[in-house]
């Protein structure tokens, strides 16, 4: 669900024939015209507001859906006006012409929602509807994607792996599969770090779980560019588990590799210092 191919194919299902050639003065048609001079010169605002006198002077014609879909699409990518974009576009799919249309406006509010707002529960919601409508669409693999990430960030860690779990599997020569795999050592690692500091009990059995799935990923996706942080999230799993002379020896292996040599050294430094202490190394 790329920014740029969205919004291509978003403006081309609205095409307009012969709209500059039949404009009168002060009609819909103008104003409509203007609008879209205006944003080709990238002025967006100005462009908006001609979009909005389409949507007032003649909000149940096609134009006036085209025009309330652009005037929607702008504020949100352009203008980072994400509230009204929302009230547009919901107002739009209760007027859509077309399947494909509704569609288009259903997965540009679930972008603002994931995106650019970070509202997960309402974006989790959304894209549990869009599965429901649609549930063989060539970019549901995605979307289940996002709904994983969603139950994520609202720390609900076993729905989250569930769901990454069932996109690997279903999916899993996609990007989102490979990337739903790596996901799920994310998932055991964030648990861990969240029953330590909530001083909770069995964090050692979570973090082994995260480097099984972290193995996992690297035995299925060897090459994936992921690779080398899956390898981070072994390593910082030794770690939680004061398994220090083997993180230590895992991040050693990843000097050459990680893109920020500084992390690995900061990690070695610190480990050096907690091993020091306990008299199995000395401070460097």
């Amino acid at each position: 669900m790329g920014r740029p191919r969205i919004n291509a194919i978003a403006f081309g299902l609205f095409g307009i024939i012969g709209i500059l050639s039949s404009c009168t003065s002060d009609t819909p048609k103008k104003h409509f015209a203007l609008a879209e001079r205006l944003w080709t010169a990238k002025n967006y605002e100005a462009s908006v507001q001609e979009y909005d006198q389409v949507v007032r002077k003649d909000p149940q014609s096609s134009l006036g859906k085209q025009a309330l879909f652009r005037a929607a699409i702008t504020q949100s990518v352009f203008l980072n006006q994400q509230n009204a974009a929302l009230e547009k576009l919901n107002l739009y799919l209760t007027k859509a012409e077309s399947p494909e249309t509704a569609w288009q406006a259903r997965k540009e509010i679930g972008e603002i929602l994931y995106e650019r707002l970070r509202r997960y529960q309402q974006a989790l919601d959304h894209y549990k509807t869009m599965v429901g409508l649609r549930p063989k669409d060539p970019e549901i693999s995605e979307i289940l994607f996002r709904i994983g990430k969603c139950n994520f960030f609202l720390w609900q860690f076993e729905e989250a792996d569930a769901v990454f779990r069932d996109v690997q599997q279903r999916f899993p020569k996609t990007v989102w599969g490979e990337r739903a795999l790596y996901e799920r050592g994310v998932v055991f690692f964030t648990q861990g770090e969240q029953r330590a500091s909530e001083r909770q009990g069995g964090g050692s059995e979570i973090y082994k779980h995260a480097i099984r799935a972290y193995e996992e990923f690297l035995s299925a996706y060897p090459k994936s560019k992921l690779a080398v942080e899956a390898r981070f999230g072994i390593a910082s799993c030794y770690e939680e588990m004061e398994q220090l002379e083997l993180a230590l020896q895992k991040f050693e292996d990843l000097e050459k590799t990680y893109p920020t040599p500084g992390v690995i050294r900061i990690k070695q430094i610190r480990i050096q210092e907690r091993l020091a202490k306990r008299g199995g190394v000395k401070k460097p």
